[in-house]
């Protein structure tokens, strides 16, 4: 039986429901690093909820709002982290820096930005992406059986549990599994792959045309025809 969960009903719903975050992969990161700091991360994301940016958000990158709503975020949270006695020079700090990533991204951009700006190389909150998100049309219009890649390891594909990050191009995905990564100490003489798999466009959840590395992120629950069309070890 799962043990239950220490984060509170308030905290729960927000990563769950509003963030998106996976609560079972948070909970067991900080259980397995830190678990005598489970009340300080509940804590934290309490904060993290009642906390009010100051700021209008706008879609420009170039946006001074969002600017100044960062550096606010930065501050509060920086502020709250040492006003519990901790810095950066602190254990809790690798998994406190990444939640108050993710949240600065979900804050100005919703779950998709916070997905899409995610850090891969090392752990982050896992967002779970289960509804539709963006321009519907532009996913109808790929046909309706699509043809993705992903570049991973041997190691996800044997497992078979897969992410929900794919693409629409082969050479993406190539860069992915032997390119982007080959400098971390993690993926160095590893059994890297490209993978190939058919979705229906019913289950993409997001895809803008001409958008970034071509992605698409699919319910990888529904994927088919998946299969190794290069490995190699890097």
């Amino acid at each position: 039986m799962k043990p239950e969960t220490f984060f509170s009903d308030k905290s729960s719903n927000y990563i769950k429901h509003q963030m998106n975050i996976c609560i079972e992969d948070l909970e067991q990161k900080i259980l397995l690093d830190l678990p005598q700091s489970t009340i300080f991360f509940n804590k934290l994301f309490e904060y993290i909820i009642d906390l009010q940016i100051p700021y209008e958000y706008e879609e420009s990158l170039m946006s001074s709002n969002n600017d100044m709503n960062r550096e606010y975020i930065n501050t509060m949270l920086y502020k709250f982290l040492e006003d519990n006695g901790l810095n950066e020079d602190s254990a809790e700090h690798f998994i406190f820096d990444n939640i108050r990533h993710a949240f600065i991204n979900f804050k100005q951009g919703g779950i998709i930005n916070m997905y899409q700006y995610r850090e891969a190389e090392v752990w982050y909150p896992k967002v779970k992406i289960n509804s539709f998100l963006g321009n519907k049309q532009d996913i109808y219009d790929l046909g309706e059986n699509v043809k993705i890649f992903r570049g991973t390891s041997l190691e996800e594909y044997d497992s078979n549990i897969f992410g929900q990050s794919w693409s629409l191009s082969k050479k993406v995905a190539e860069d992915f599994a032997f390119v982007h990564y080959r400098s971390q100490p993690d993926y160095q003489n590893t059994e890297r792959v490209v993978l190939e798999a058919v979705i229906d466009n019913s289950n993409i959840f997001f895809y803008i045309k001409n958008g970034r590395e071509n992605e698409v992120i699919v319910n990888n629950h529904n994927l088919k025809d998946i299969s190794i069309i290069e490995k190699k070890r890097i």
